[in-house]
C-alpha cells in the first residue's frame, strides 16, 4: 500500500467515526429534540469518554464537620460538580447527616425526579396541657403513637437526582435541574425545653444505593451532550465516587 492510499483510507475512517459520533440533538429549547441512541448509561463506545477513578474517591465527613470535593468532568480546567458530605452532631441531641451534589458550572444540568413529602406534627398532652411535640415526615418510619394528636404540618415536593442503572437509556420525559440537590438526608434533633420538641426527618432517595448513576447533560454551544457519575451512598453521608463519563464532542 503506498502512502497516498493509506492517507485516503485514514481520512475515510475518520469521517465515518465523526459521523457515527455526531450528536442527534438540536437547540436546547426545541422540545422535539431527538435523543442520542448511542448513549447507553454505563456502557462504553467510541463516542463517550469514560474516566475510572482508581482508587475510588471517598467523601465522608467525620463527626462535627463537613467535607467536599470538586470535579472537572469535561476536563476543561473548570469545576463542574461538587460532592459534599455533612455530619453535625452534639451531646445535646443534634444529629444531622447529609450527602449532596451541587452544580458549579451553569452549563450542566442533572436529571431529577420529584418526590412528595408531608411533614407531620404529633402532640401529646395531659389534661389539655401539651407535654411534648414530635415533628416527622413520611420517610422517617416514625408514627404518632399513644394518644398523640397527628396533624399535617406542611406538605412539600422536593427534587432529587434520579437513580439510573447500567443499560438505562435517555427518554423525552427526563426532568432537569441545576439546583443544589440532596442525595440522602437524616436530621434528628431533640430540644430539651418546655415542652420538649423532637424532630425526625429523612429525605433523599440515594441512601444505600450501590454503584448507581447520576445522569447529566451539558449545553455545548446549543447542543446537549450527556454523561453520568457513578456513585454509592451509605449511612446517609458516605459518598463513594467510582467513575464519570461524558460524550465526546463532534470535532467536524
Amino acid at each position: 500500500m503506498n502512502r497516498n492510499t493509506f492517507t485516503i483510507i485514514v481520512s475515510i475512517f475518520t469521517l465515518i467515526l465523526l459521523n457515527n459520533c455526531e450528536k442527534q440533538t438540536n437547540e436546547p429549547s426545541d422540545s422535539s429534540t431527538k435523543l442520542d441512541s448511542k448513549f447507553i448509561i454505563g456502557l462504553n463506545n467510541d463516542c463517550i469518554d469514560i474516566t475510572t477513578l482508581n482508587p475510588t474517591i471517598e467523601i465522608i465527613a467525620p463527626a462535627y464537620i463537613y467535607t467536599h470535593q470538586n470535579f472537572d468532568i469535561d476536563k476543561d480546567g473548570i469545576s463542574d460538580f461538587e460532592l459534599r458530605s455533612d455530619h453535625i452532631s452534639s451531646p445535646g441531641g443534634l444529629k444531622y447527616q447529609k450527602s449532596s451534589i451541587k452544580i458549579v458550572n451553569s452549563s450542566f444540568q442533572i436529571s431529577v425526579i420529584e418526590m412528595s413529602d408531608t411533614l407531620h406534627r404529633c402532640i401529646h398532652s395531659i389534661n389539655d396541657t401539651i407535654i411534648s411535640y414530635m415533628v416527622y415526615n413520611n420517610y422517617s418510619n416514625v408514627t404518632c403513637s399513644g394518644d398523640g394528636i397527628d396533624s399535617v404540618y406542611s406538605p412539600n415536593t422536593f427534587s432529587y437526582p434520579k437513580i439510573y442503572s447500567t443499560g438505562d437509556t435517555l427518554n423525552l420525559t427526563e426532568s432537569w435541574s441545576n439546583d443544589d440537590l440532596t442525595l440522602s438526608y437524616y436530621n434528628y434533633m431533640y430540644f430539651l425545653i418546655s415542652p420538649p420538641i423532637t424532630y425526625s426527618i429523612v429525605r433523599g432517595n440515594w441512601n444505600n444505593q450501590n454503584m448507581k448513576y447520576v445522569l447529566f447533560k451539558k449545553d455545548h454551544e446549543g447542543i446537549y451532550i450527556y454523561g453520568w457519575l457513578r456513585l454509592s451512598i451509605d449511612n446517609i453521608k458516605e459518598i463513594r465516587f467510582y467513575e464519570y463519563a461524558i460524550q465526546k464532542i463532534n470535532m467536524e
